[in-house]
């Protein structure tokens, strides 16, 4: 394995957000809906292969929209409907552009999905809340040091 630009990085760089600021996690699609991931919903969600979601026997190569109504159902356990999400493609040439389509999550299963889509759920408007009890205990052992 050599490093490259990854398929990630390019998500950042494309749709402009610092992973390290808002956190990130990231889920193959099929193993995020039937594993019940655990997630943070403050933080940015990818989910890749959103295409062929749900899928268990490697002979799926197309978008069904039932399988993304599906997905967009399992995120509205935790995300509103109107909530905003993007569907991603990456540029294939450097003088390309990435394809990016941002709709509702009520809307999920019109959105073109191909193989190629990756699913990008940004945190919604609500930030991460700080723990006081685990500043108090950092702020205990730093002090005891």
């Amino acid at each position: 394995m050599l490093p490259a630009v990854s398929a990630d990085a390019c998500i950042f760089a494309d749709l402009g957000f610092d992973p390290g600021w808002l956190g990130c996690q990231s889920f193959e699609a099929t193993d995020f809906v039937i594993n019940a991931r655990k997630f943070d919903p403050t933080a940015v969600l990818i989910l890749w292969q959103v295409a062929l979601v749900g899928d268990r026997t490697l002979r799926v190569f197309e978008s069904d929209p039932r399988r993304i109504a599906f997905l967009a159902e399992v995120l509205m356990e935790d995300y509103p409907p109107d909530h905003l999400v993007t569907v991603y493609c990456a540029a294939t040439l450097p003088i390309g552009e990435p394809e990016l389509q941002t709709l509702p999550l009520s809307r999920l299963a019109e959105a073109v999905i191909t193989q190629e889509s990756t699913l990008v759920v940004p945190p919604p408007l609500a930030a991460a809340q700080p723990s006081p009890e685990r500043i108090a205990l950092l702020q205990a052992r730093l002090a005891a040091a």
